[in-house]
């Protein structure tokens, strides 16, 4: 109801001084997402006070830090955790939460298996002998992601038994570079193949692996 009222006059900047501190955990990030959902609607600039250094991660796109009354930092939380601006700005921030900071391109790389799809079963399987890995990413002359190649698949495709396209896994997960690593967790924990990472109009970039996501936590 108080952001409710906050917004019934239209300002131009809205005040929020610690507005979720009393509320419960579960109710808190409810909220949270909730003021995430209106700043995206109303396009207002706010500022929040928070001492939750998640919290101000999670609503901000720049965040202050202060102490004995002086801005120390200002800066995106990216940044902030790569780059702090001193031993308190780092100290402060070594509890955050990285998976809500970094977003997959921070972690993302280069496939070591890439194979165009006129280039066939025997090209992906020198790559993946070549690379030590047991999968490769194909992609079309544009660079567009066709889907994934696995060993088994390769050698029965080379047997004569499948055709290239037909030994392809196309129902892959795919995210995008500004994806956060939080919002990938529950998909590496289920996929069978590091996640391709793609452009807007569908190119692959890269790919993140489990093992990826899970050095970002760390």
């Amino acid at each position: 109801m108080g952001i409710a009222r906050a917004l019934a006059n239209d300002p131009d900047v809205l005040l929020m001084d610690e507005p979720f501190s009393a509320l419960d955990p579960l109710v808190r990030r409810d909220m949270q997402f909730e003021m995430l959902s209106i700043q995206e609607k109303l396009d207002k600039t706010v500022v929040f006070i928070t001492h939750d250094i998640d919290e101000a991660f999670m609503l901000g796109n720049m965040v202050s830090i202060m102490r004995d009354g002086r801005i120390v930092q200002t800066d995106t939380p990216e940044e902030m955790t790569i780059r702090p601006a001193d031993d308190y700005v780092r100290d402060f921030i070594n509890s955050a939460d990285k998976a809500q900071v970094y977003q997959v391109r921070n972690f993302m790389q280069v496939p070591s298996s890439l194979v165009k799809l006129q280039e066939g079963a025997n090209t992906a399987l020198a790559l993946m002998r070549a690379n030590d890995v047991s999968s490769a990413y194909v992609v079309d002359k544009r660079m567009g992601f066709v889907g994934v190649l696995p060993l088994d698949a390769a050698f029965r495709v080379r047997a004569g038994e499948l055709s290239f396209k037909e030994a392809l896994v196309t129902d892959v997960p795919t995210t995008t570079a500004d994806t956060q690593i939080s919002d990938l967790i529950p998909t590496a924990s289920q996929t069978k193949y590091p996640i391709a990472v793609l452009d807007e109009g569908g190119k692959l970039v890269g790919i993140i692996s489990k093992a990826r996501i899970l050095t970002s936590l760390a």
